[in-house]
């Protein structure tokens, strides 16, 4: 497990680097720059998947205005996993990306007009946070209580079910075994490839997380938290070049949809 979780780790830091190389620099011939029209372009790529005014912005192709959107949502779901404590398969993280890429669909924020200042621009983002999965707390904790709960259940009950076989008989495997020369006990024993296994518990724990973010998502209305206002400091060198840290990006994304403290 814990080599699970530093591989989330570095795919996080990975993507960020993506995302940076992408949107760091903007371009130089614009004194005048529409900076509130490039933060509103930059987030409706990133969480709604419409690039058409991103690709106008920033002058990139279909493609990484693609890997733009792709990378949020993959954020996303790695952070929701790290804040919860879950650990998925790669098919279990591609339903979290599905659910990130809905939940998306339903965030509210606000780009507001930016302010010519001596170092560049300023510029605030105000953001009603989606408290949807932040909710979702406590039934995350219960479902992780029941797959464990569920998976001694399992193993007791697989523990009395042979022990009851043995005591029917009031043989032992061994006296079997003597009695017939092996073969009646030889062709009792599991076929090879068989699975044994207990159940995996880990696996049917995010499964049901799956299970209630989904559910979460088709309720008729979501609730929101009260409004914060990120600010962006974008500067402006002596060439005209504008450049903007994308940590401030990276907050805007873990703000519009909270996972919780």
């Amino acid at each position: 497990m814990k080599i699970k979780k530093l591989l989330v780790y570095v795919l996080t830091a990975v993507l960020l680097v993506t995302g940076f190389t992408g949107c760091s620099i903007l371009q130089p011939q614009f004194a005048d720059y529409d900076v509130s029209g490039y933060i509103s372009a930059l987030l409706k790529s990133s969480y709604l998947g419409d690039h058409d005014d991103y690709m106008v912005f920033a002058k990139t192709t279909v493609q990484n205005s693609e890997e733009n959107n792709t990378a949020t949502i993959s954020n996303a779901a790695i952070n929701f996993c790290n804040a919860f404590d879950i650990y998925p398969s790669d098919e279990q993280l591609a339903a979290f990306e599905a659910i990130m890429a809905s939940a998306f669909k339903l965030v509210k924020y606000k780009v507001k007009d930016e302010q010519k200042i001596d170092t560049g621009y300023y510029i605030e983002v105000e953001i009603e946070p989606l408290l949807m999965f932040q909710e979702l707390n406590g039934s995350i904790e219960q479902a992780r209580a029941d797959s464990k709960k569920h998976l001694l259940e399992g193993q007791s009950a697989i523990t009395e079910s042979s022990g009851d076989e043995e005591s029917d008989t009031g043989e032992t495997d061994s006296d079997y075994y003597d009695e017939y020369e092996g073969s009646e006990a030889e062709s009792s024993l599991p076929e090879e490839g068989t699975n044994t296994e207990p159940l995996d518990e880990n696996t049917a724990f995010v499964n049901e997380v799956v299970r209630l973010c989904q559910q979460a998502l088709s309720q008729p209305s979501q609730s929101y938290g009260s409004s914060i206002v990120i600010p962006l400091d974008i500067r402006q060198t002596d060439a005209g070049e504008l450049q903007m840290d994308l940590m401030q990006i990276e907050k805007i994304d873990d703000t519009v949809i909270s996972f919780g403290s």
